[in-house]
């Protein structure tokens, strides 16, 4: 269909995927040459090797993305930051939480408390989990690697008791 005559073929299977790749020359160019061959079967590992690589990117992303819909579900309100306090990930709880602006505010320049002490208090609690130890902000209470905060509503309700921790490596984050 290509109008080739020349070809040069080669197949890899690898573990989920097999591979076969065809090229086609016309009647007006020449035969391959060995060394054609040569560069096909150079180049087919690092063709495999990117199909593999995508597939196993699809497979992680659906299962980060089943996982962020179980973390949606959750009455308890969570939010993923980076160092810098912006946020990855915030589930629908804790969307409702800051968009009732009583405790918490939440936009893409991170997450706040309703007073500059309590915000700070965030602050330094997110910036030593990213460093992997507990913070020891005035009000905050230790319990192992996390950090329990009280944070003031202007409402009178009950405080928010905020937990930060740090989420081991290997866990899935979602995309920025």
């Amino acid at each position: 269909p290509a109008k080739g005559f020349y070809a040069v073929a080669t197949r890899q299977n690898l573990e989920a995927i097999s591979i076969f790749l065809a090229v086609c020359r016309s009647k007006r160019k020449r035969d391959f040459t060995p060394g054609d061959r040569v560069s096909l079967q150079t180049v087919l590992p690092l063709f495999a090797a990117g199909l593999e690589l995508q597939r196993r990117l699809q497979v992680s992303e659906r299962h980060c993305s089943g996982l962020l819909r179980v973390l949606d579900r959750l009455d308890t309100g969570i939010v993923l930051l980076d160092a810098a306090m912006r946020p990855l990930f915030a589930n629908a709880r804790i969307q409702a939480i800051a968009a009732a602006k009583d405790g918490l505010t939440l936009d893409q320049d991170g997450l706040a408390a309703a007073g500059p002490l309590e915000t700070q208090a965030l602050r330094n609690a997110v910036a030593a989990a990213s460093q992997g130890a507990p913070a020891s902000p005035a009000g905050a209470r230790k319990t192992g690697a996390m950090t329990r905060l009280r944070l003031s509503r202007p409402s009178l309700q009950p405080p928010l008791m905020v937990n930060v921790t740090l989420i081991p490596a290997g866990w899935p984050t979602p995309a920025a």
